[in-house]
């Protein structure tokens, strides 16, 4: 049997605990949580254009690799070997895996029948930043949140218009093959900006960094070729518009959050700034097994390039 003082005492601790426990429910509710000190992010590792000894070292290289997550920024395999490359993936990185998709990735089959791939793979434990998928913003450390969508280049920046220049996209994806191209990206590019804007919506104001990880450059002076900014009659597809008006939304709402932006696509290198965004575009090629940057989440948020 307790005391009165004694007895009085728990009742305040247990009061306590449910207060805090209705704090943190409270904060946490419009993100999941993951405590992450190290990032690897690969963007346009092309694995299935790899010979079989390449292959092999990407993932030997992989393997090597101890940070807690790692990004894969889009177009990692065509989808004919997209399941075996993940797979593989996870036998060899001990650390979760979190993913855009780009548009190498759904070539040789439908959007909507890839996306059902990739939903199978959230359920498994891969995080999905894709539509149907995961659509919370990732909480990876006191502050910084993890935001995503692969985008696409949506046909509105530059002259506007698909035609300008053609890609495999049009005969590799079922649902490109027919109608107005055009039309059909800016919808595409609209869908994928709604996922982010529902993600970055609920980042607490008090956040002091969110990354964001695509695929296709978000601004016009994000998406680089040769070390300068691609033309009008590339820009189409390879600037995501919808998703760059979006995230500049998000930074103007929270000026004191500093954006980490992360995308590949154009396979050429550039950094662009603009207030407290920062939008690295990391370089590839077929055939290479570089890695495209470590972020770091000890006392600040810090990002390094690395293969370059």
């Amino acid at each position: 049997m307790y005391d009165r003082e004694t007895f009085g005492d728990i009742l305040f601790l247990r009061f306590s605990q449910i207060q805090l426990a209705m704090i943190r429910h409270v904060r946490d509710r419009h993100a999941s949580r993951i405590t992450m000190k190290s990032l690897l992010w690969i963007t346009d590792a092309h694995l299935d254009h790899l010979s079989d000894a390449a292959e092999d070292a990407w993932f030997e290289k992989l393997g090597k690799n101890h940070a807690d997550m790692l990004l894969l920024g889009g177009d990692t395999a065509n989808a004919r070997v997209f399941s075996r490359m993940l797979g593989r993936i996870e036998e060899v990185f001990a650390g979760k895996v979190a993913l855009v998709a780009g548009n190498h990735d759904y070539y040789h089959t439908s959007i909507s029948d890839f996306r059902a791939k990739l939903a199978g793979f959230q359920r498994s434990g891969v995080i999905v930043f894709e539509p149907g998928c995961q659509s919370k913003p990732l909480q990876l450390a006191d502050g910084v949140y993890l935001c995503g969508s692969g985008g696409w280049g949506d046909a509105s920046a530059g002259y506007a218009d698909a035609a300008g220049m053609a890609l495999n996209d049009e005969n590799l994806i079922a649902e490109l093959r027919t109608g107005n191209l055009s039309a059909r990206l800016r919808a595409l590019g609209k869908e994928s900006a709604k996922h982010l804007q529902k993600q970055l919506a609920t980042v607490p104001e008090g956040a002091c960094c969110v990354i964001v990880l695509t695929h296709v450059p978000p601004w016009p002076e994000a998406s680089w070729h040769e070390g300068r900014n691609s033309d009008a009659m590339a820009l189409p597809r390879f600037c995501w518009l919808a998703g760059g008006k979006v995230i500049s939304r998000a930074a103007g709402r929270m000026p004191e959050t500093r954006f980490i932006v992360l995308c590949g696509h154009t396979h050429s290198d550039g950094i662009w700034k603009n207030g407290n965004i920062t939008c690295h575009t990391a370089g590839s090629g077929y055939g290479r097994i570089d890695h495209s940057g470590m972020i770091t989440l000890e006392e600040a948020v810090s990002f390094q390039r690395i293969d370059r």
